[in-house]
């Protein structure tokens, strides 16, 4: 599965993972690697996610309050 981060994702992304490095040191890596894990875990398993409408879908993240939204596309 080919997958693309939008530009205001990676923003998003970027900005807690910056939020989380100011809360404490190591934090905000910990944020991206979660992401990461995240998102192998959707390569894998696409469908995995919790279907929202006919379009986008919610992977829930494990230790942080955040979810990754998806569409998948043909």
């Amino acid at each position: 599965m080919k997958l693309s981060i939008t530009a205001p994702a990676q923003r998003d992304i970027d900005r807690a993972a910056a939020f989380y490095a100011l809360e404490r040191p190591g934090l905000g890596a910990e944020f991206i690697e979660e992401v990461a894990r995240v998102l192998a875990v959707l390569r894998s398993n696409p469908w995995l996610g919790q279907r929202l409408d006919d379009t986008y879908r919610r992977a829930l993240m494990r230790t942080f309050p955040y979810s990754l939204m998806y569409r998948l596309d043909n």
